[in-house]
């Protein structure tokens, strides 16, 4: 019998779930350098508000960073994943493509003695003139309170301030970088929920449809395929998932999912993390 994985996938509006107890550090923390290389995070706010569509707000910006930030200081639904990357003395830094230099500010951080995390996550966009002006650079910025789980491989954070409802958490990327297809091989299981939206127009409201997934599917090396017998029939085949996917070198990627039980959903950013619950 394959052991299956448990995934963590964003889409949309979507937020994959899955059963853990991460372990607080007992014992105490040594400062910022507990949390120090590369974390995926994901970060939302799904309380939906059924009587309004939410705006389309951050899908312009540049960076994953840029999309979490734009969408934490607003008070709609959300969801975005991406990479930070801790350097051990208080600074998040990103890089802006897959294969580019991690230098870019992102934000900082503190790590208490008792293993408690505050942490501001920032992004700067600069916005070309029209019409002969001069371009403009915006700095925004949003903060959490958290804890350091499992020896500095997980963070979980909540937003404070003005804004609020916002929940981050990262976790230690697979790699560093260097990561391929064939990095994610084998059976793994998958709860999501969310809403798939469509904004409003001349004439029309818009939708917020919520839906849920549940299944399981086998990744081979960017094919998500159902691994059942010839001739034999599956149970439950409505939660066998098919599709593609591509693992970029940064441990990020993209996936398409369907199920005999519903319709494609839309591209979804994948974290590719270690640790008890699963390779993804």
């Amino acid at each position: 019998m394959k052991a299956i994985s448990s995934a963590v996938l964003m889409g949309g509006l979507s937020l994959g779930l899955f059963l853990q107890a991460p372990v607080l550090q007992a014992r105490e923390c040594d400062g910022n350098s507990e949390l120090m290389g590369s974390y995926g995070f994901v970060g939302a706010r799904t309380l939906f508000n059924l009587s309004g569509i939410p705006p389309a707000g951050s899908a312009g910006s540049a960076t994953a960073v840029a999309r979490f930030v734009s969408g934490a200081i607003d008070t709609a639904p959300f969801s975005s994943s991406g990479r930070l990357f801790a350097d051990g003395m208080g600074r998040l830094l990103i890089s802006t493509t897959p294969t580019g230099l991690i230098g870019v500010d992102a934000g900082t951080y503190t790590v208490n003695f008792d293993c408690t995390v505050s942490m501001t996550v920032r992004s700067t966009q600069t916005v070309a003139g029209t019409g002969g002006a001069p371009s403009t650079t915006t700095t925004t910025s949003t903060t959490f309170e958290g804890v350091l789980l499992d020896n500095g491989n997980e963070i979980a954070l909540a937003q404070t301030g003005t804004a609020s409802g916002t929940i981050l958490t990262l976790r230690r990327t697979f790699l560093a970088d260097a990561c391929a297809n064939t990095d994610v091989i084998g059976d793994f299981g998958v709860v999501s929920s969310g809403a798939t939206i469509t904004q409003p127009t001349t004439g029309t409201t818009g939708t917020l449809t919520p839906f849920t997934l549940v299944g399981r599917f086998t990744a081979d090396a960017g094919r998500f395929i159902s691994e059942a017998a010839p001739g034999t029939t599956v149970p439950l085949p409505g939660h066998q998932i098919t599709g593609t996917y591509t693992a970029n070198v940064d441990c990020t990627g993209t996936a398409a999912m369907t199920t005999t039980a519903t319709q494609l959903k839309p591209a979804t950013s994948i974290l590719w993390s270690s640790g008890p619950a699963g390779r993804l």
